[in-house]
C-alpha cells in the first residue's frame, strides 16, 4: 500500500477534492480526515513500538476524529493488536486496511486527508518514503471568507478560525509559507492543485492528478470508476452542505461582497505577495488610499486582539473542565494545542 496526504488550509476545498479524486480510479482511495498518523509521528518510532496492544488502543482512542473511519471499537482493538511493536507505518496500514475493507475496497494507493501532515514533513517522509502532498490553494479571501462565517464542527456554536479575519489570513500565509519550504526542499514529492481550476475543468484537472500520483507513488492507477464513496463525516456534514452538489463557480468571488472593505483590506495587506505569486489580483487595495489603508488595519488589529483575548480565555475554561471529567483527553488536547500554536496552526 502506497500512501499520499492530502494537505490545505481549511476551507480550501480539500473535501471537495477528496470526494472527487476518491473516485478517479478502482486502485486509488481517499479517507477523510483522521490524526493518528500525525500523533503517531509525534510521538516517535522508538516511543510508539514501546506501547503493548493495550496501551496503544488507548492511544488511538484519544484522536477526536477516529470515529471519521467509521470503526467500531472491536475493529479498533484488532488493528492495535495487529500493529502493535510495528511502529508508525504498520498501525497507519492496519487502520486504513480496516477503513478500506469497511467501504469494500483494496486499494493500491491511500490517499490520507490531513492538514497536518505538512508540519511533520520529515519524520513522514521517514516512514513513507514513497509518500507525495497533495496540496489544494484556494484565493486567501474567499478562504478567509469562508471561515469567519462557518461555525465550527469542534466548537459548536463558534464560527470557525476564531470568527478574526486577522487571524485567518496569517493562517493563509504562514501555511503557505511552510508549503513553499517543502516546495524548496522537496519539489518531486509535492504535488498542487488550484480550487479555481478544480471547479472549472473538473475531468481534465482529476485525471492528470491520476496520472502524477501514479508516477510519483510507483504504481499503476487505471482510470475508471473507483469506488467513489467517500462520505463526509457525519459531524462534519453541516461545513460541507455544497459538496454533494455540482461545483459552483460565482461562489468562488463571494468574497467580494461578503468582506466588509475594512476587513478585506486588512486581509490583502497580510496575504498580498502570496496573492500576487499565485495569480489572485487585488481587490480591495487596489483602490484604496493609504489612509484608508492605514486606518483600516489598525481598526482590524484592534478588533484582532480583543478577539484573540476573548479566545484564550474561553479555551483555558473549556480545558479546565475537560481535566476534571477527562483528564488523559485533555492532556493530549494540552499537546495538540502547544503543538500548534508553536508552528502558527491554532
Amino acid at each position: 500500500m502506497r500512501f499520499a496526504f492530502l494537505i490545505y488550509v481549511a476551507r480550501s476545498g480539500s473535501t471537495l477534492l477528496a470526494r472527487q479524486l476518491d473516485g478517479v480510479s478502482p486502485d486509488l482511495l481517499v479517507t477523510p480526515e483522521w490524526n493518528v498518523p500525525i500523533a503517531a509521528l509525534r510521538l516517535g518510532e522508538t516511543r510508539l513500538r514501546a506501547l503493548d496492544a493495550e496501551a496503544l488502543s488507548s492511544f488511538v482512542r484519544l484522536d477526536r476524529q477516529i470515529g471519521n473511519l467509521e470503526l467500531d471499537l472491536s475493529q479498533l482493538e484488532a488493528c492495535t493488536a495487529a500493529a502493535a511493536g510495528g511502529g508508525v507505518r504498520r498501525l497507519v496500514e492496519a487502520l486504513a486496511e480496516a477503513h478500506a475493507a469497511k467501504r469494500g475496497r483494496a486499494p493500491r494507493a491511500v490517499v490520507i486527508k490531513n492538514s497536518a501532515a505538512l508540519w511533520v514533513a520529515d519524520a513522514l517522509f521517514e516512514a513513507f518514503p514513497e509518500a507525495v502532498f497533495v496540496h489544494i490553494v484556494r484565493d486567501g479571501r474567499a478562504v478567509v471568507n469562508s471561515l469567519i462565517h462557518t461555525e465550527s464542527s469542534y466548537d459548536p456554536g463558534h464560527p470557525m478560525g476564531r470568527g478574526d479575519p486577522v487571524h485567518c489570513a496569517r493562517l493563509w500565509t504562514a501555511y503557505l509559507d511552510r508549503v513553499d519550504q517543502l516546495r524548496a526542499r522537496w519539489p518531486e514529492r509535492l504535488l498542487t492543485v488550484v480550487y479555481e481550476s478544480l471547479i472549472q475543468n473538473e475531468a481534465e484537472t482529476l485525471a492528470g492528478l491520476r496520472a502524477e500520483l501514479a508516477t510519483r507513488l510507483g504504481v499503476e492507477l487505471p482510470p475508471g470508476a473507483g469506488g467513489g464513496n467517500f462520505a463526509v463525516p457525519a459531524r462534519e456534514r453541516g461545513l460541507h452542505a455544497l459538496v454533494g452538489k455540482p461545483p459552483q463557480a460565482a461562489r468562488a468571488e463571494g468574497w467580494k461582497s461578503e468582506l466588509s472593505q475594512s476587513a478585506g483590506i486588512a486581509v490583502e495587506s497580510i496575504q498580498a505577495e502570496h496573492l500576487r505569486a499565485r495569480g489572485y489580483p487585488l481587490h480591495f487595495l487596489a483602490g484604496a488610499s493609504p489612509r484608508e489603508i492605514a486606518a483600516a488595519r489598525a481598526r482590524e488589529t484592534l478588533r484582532h486582539a480583543g478577539t484573540t483575548v476573548h479566545h484564550a480565555a474561553r479555551r483555558a475554561g473549556t480545558l479546565l473542565a475537560m481535566f476534571a471529567r477527562e483528564p488523559a483527553r485533555a492532556r493530549a488536547v494540552l499537546r495538540d494545542a502547544v503543538w500548534e500554536r508553536v508552528r502558527g496552526r491554532s
